[in-house]
């Protein structure tokens, strides 16, 4: 079933899913071409987990879904979280918190509310990109709420991010 990714709501996925007229897998796979197919230009995600990664995940939540096992309201859901959010190794996504200085570090343990939102069956999917980190180096928290609330817009309609700084 091909879906509107960029107006389906959760509580929407999470009806298709429970009726069985999509899996996670499905959705995987879908979430994960379009997240691909702008992003080269807007860069608005900056890490994103392979495809192979991501259907291993869906489809063992697909087989708990089918044996009656639901962790959760969002089960199979798949999110994406800010680069603020570490993550261990598992995700196979790096966490720089919006700064170079921070490529390549490795954090121990994953940001509790990932790990809640994963415990509770959702799939994370990557991580949304920031400014320089977290807009403290380039004008402040307000500059940083700006960018991130511009670029949730921009990200839900389906729109280029508007440049911010001139």
């Amino acid at each position: 079933m091909k879906l509107d990714l960029l107006t389906i709501t959760a509580s929407e996925l999470q009806r298709l899913l429970s009726d069985g007229k999509i899996t996670s897998l499905d959705l995987v796979r879908q979430y994960h071409a379009q997240i691909l197919k702008p992003n080269d230009r807007l860069k608005a995600m900056i890490f994103i987990s392979l495809l192979p990664h991501l259907e291993k995940i869906a489809a063992k939540l697909d087989e708990e879904r089918q044996r009656g096992v639901v962790r959760g309201g969002m089960h199979g859901v798949p999110f994406i979280v800010k680069d603020a959010m570490d993550t261990s190794s598992e995700f196979q996504l790096e966490s720089t918190n919006g700064g170079w200085a921070f490529v390549g570090s490795r954090p121990r343990e994953t940001a509790r509310v990932v790990r809640m939102a994963v415990d509770a069956g959702m799939i994370l999917m990557g991580k949304a990109n920031l400014s320089v980190c977290l807009g403290f180096v380039s004008g402040g928290f307000e500059l940083m709420m700006t960018a991130i609330w511009e670029l949730e817009v921009s990200h839900e309609q389906g729109t280029e991010v508007r440049k911010i700084i001139g």
